[in-house]
């Protein structure tokens, strides 16, 4: 289930149409920049349904050359490559499989500054900021698309300082500091944004603990992103689609993509089992 709590200062709720938005919109198009050739974790997907359509046709995706640093990695020297090839896509993720070099943490504030499409923010997209949210407050006054950061615990401790007893009040607070919507990860997965509107999605299997989960997640809200949907609903939807998924796949999710192969299982009882309650 979904909890939504208002935003106090009594603005519209953002939650009335979510499920309606959903039945409607599908992925356009998502770019994700996560894995280099030496991090083997991170997932790139631009929806579950195209899983098998990315694997049979690579020319679709594979459309441009980047180039590396020494390490075999993406780097400071890569950020206007990828600043132009994000022209094309409707929604960046970035994050997963990066990896902690100092150019990891330039060339995602260059891209912070610099890509136009909505941002999902993960992993070590994250860790590059390094608790500095200038780049993210300097986007915002910018007028570029918005932005959702998606952290555990402990990344989030590393943006904004330990998260307390109140969730909702912490993932509110770095909110409205980065000026973006966060999804705070846990046994109760927490949305807030910028605007004070928070989610509670309180419901998920052991399953997701499973290493790449989060990075399956962060795909989902940025396909969902990509269909225009508001960044609060894709984030709180998204959220909602990765705990059913987990549930589908049962005792068989023992890797990451058992995960994602669950989702269109999922997916069609979402506008039979999401509701918005306020609090």
């Amino acid at each position: 289930m979904v909890v939504y709590s208002p935003d106090p200062s009594g603005a519209e709720s953002p939650a009335d149409s979510l499920a309606e938005s959903l039945r409607q919109g599908t992925a356009e198009s998502a770019e994700s920049l996560a894995e280099s050739p030496r991090q083997g974790g991170a997932h790139s997907a631009e929806s579950a349904e195209s899983l098998e359509a990315t694997v049979s046709w690579g020319s679709e995706v594979i459309t441009r050359v980047i180039p590396l640093g020494q390490e075999g990695r993406l780097n400071s020297d890569s950020s206007e490559y990828l600043i132009e090839a994000a022209r094309r896509f409707d929604a960046v993720l970035i994050g997963p499989g990066l990896g902690a070099d100092h150019g990891v943490a330039e060339m995602v504030r260059a891209l912070i500054g610099g890509v136009a499409a909505p941002i999902v923010l993960d992993a070590d997209g994250l860790n590059a900021l390094g608790g500095d949210l200038s780049a993210l407050q300097e986007r915002a006054e910018l007028g570029l698309g918005p932005v959702i950061l998606t952290p555990h615990e402990g990344e989030f401790e590393r943006l904004s300082g330990e998260v307390g007893s109140d969730r909702v009040a912490a993932a509110r607070g770095l909110a409205r500091e980065a000026a973006a919507t966060v999804l705070l990860k846990g046994p109760t997965t927490v949305i807030a944004e910028p605007g004070g509107a928070a989610y509670i999605v309180n419901s998920g299997g052991p399953w997701l603990a499973t290493a790449g989960s989060g990075d399956v997640l962060a795909g989902i809200i940025a396909a969902l992103l990509a269909s225009g949907i508001s960044p609060g609903r894709a984030a709180a939807a998204g959220a909602w689609l990765h705990c059913r998924a987990s549930d589908f796949a049962g005792h068989t999710c023992l890797v990451a993509s058992d995960l994602l192969s669950a989702i269109p299982a999922a997916w069609p009882r979402f506008s039979g089992t999401m509701t918005d309650q306020h609090q």
